[in-house]
């Protein structure tokens, strides 16, 4: 829709589209429709409203954030002889257990990701 210039007014964008957008100029800074409602950018956490802002000029509001945890099967690790993850682990450690974890023959995986941008990108 963007690309034909009827993409609607207010719209959901992740924040690895913003970069794109922005530098095709095809969105519309708010800046002033946030001054002029009392909306300010301090109200935001920076990093968030930081995530939608190019150049000084925001674009975009973020509409909420969370957390990502990484759970393991405990019976597993006691299975495999591993110790449990602590917090001073690298990626090789997790690695590392995912690899000893893992039994592809019979669809076992020692670390499972869905295909989904919000989730995978801290493993890249």
């Amino acid at each position: 829709m963007v690309a034909t210039g009827e993409e609607p007014d207010v719209y959901y964008m992740d924040i690895f589209q913003f970069p794109s957008f922005a530098a095709n100029d095809v969105l519309l800074p708010i800046d002033d429709f946030m001054a002029e409602s009392g909306v300010s950018r301090d109200d935001f956490i920076p990093s968030l409203i930081d995530a939608f802002t190019a150049d000084g000029v925001t674009y975009g509001i973020p509409k909420d954030f969370n957390t990502l945890g990484l759970f393991y099967n405990k019976d597993m690790f006691d299975a495999a002889g591993l110790d449990y993850p602590t917090d001073d682990w690298t990626w090789d450690d997790l690695r590392a257990a995912a690899e000893a974890l893992s039994d592809p023959a019979n669809n076992v995986y020692g670390l499972g990701v869905p295909p989904d941008p919000g989730r995978f990108p801290i493993f890249v």
